[in-house]
């Protein structure tokens, strides 16, 4: 179940990236630039990400071994050429919800060149459309990732993030929105 409780009191020893975007066909692939400091990287005793990708996807109640349309794909590399890191599946309750989670400490830091990383998402179809609907081959996706240190008296990524450059680029969800007033002309004819 959903809840923004993590969003309204942040825990200061984590950080969490959110972004949501579309695909527009099953060939397409969102390839989303994650900061993971390698400082904190090294600093850190067991270094985690945990990864949640939701998605609105298509279904077919006749296909009841699969029940989903699509499947959304989720891969994390250290740069784009390099093979994607495994993660340890945890079994979710369906496919529009995906977690995984990241043993960041199998990463060799000396071998990053920057702190940049990337996820890439795409989506696979897995089984058939309800022959009486139409589905658009665009695909809504949203992700949440969380930077942690599974060691309790490990380093928090937060300094870290903050002191990046890239970072200052980003939406920050403390900052509270600026409100633009518009005016609304309302006639009174006599």
């Amino acid at each position: 179940m959903a809840r923004s409780e993590r969003l309204n009191a942040p825990l200061p020893d984590r950080a969490v990236l959110i972004w949501q975007g579309v695909l527009e066909d099953k060939s397409d692939i969102a390839r989303v630039q994650l900061p993971i400091p390698k400082d904190w990287l090294s600093e850190s005793s067991l270094p985690r990400m945990r990864l949640f990708v939701a998605a609105d996807i298509p279904a077919n109640a006749a296909v009841s071994d699969i029940w989903a349309s699509r499947q959304i794909v989720p891969k994390l590399r250290s740069k784009p050429e390099v093979r994607a890191l495994s993660s340890k599946r945890t079994k979710t309750s369906g496919y529009s919800l995906i977690r995984r989670d990241y043993d960041l400490s199998r990463v060799d830091v000396e071998e990053l060149e920057d702190d940049l990383w990337m996820l890439e998402l795409t989506y696979e179809e897995i089984a058939d459309y309800l022959p009486s609907m139409t589905f658009p081959a665009q695909q809504r996706v949203a992700f949440a990732a969380e930077l942690y240190d599974a060691d309790l008296s490990g380093s928090s990524p937060q300094s870290f993030l903050q002191s990046m450059a890239f970072t200052r680029t980003m939406t920050r969800l403390s900052v509270p929105p600026v409100i633009a007033r518009t005016q609304i002309v309302l006639r009174h004819e006599i």
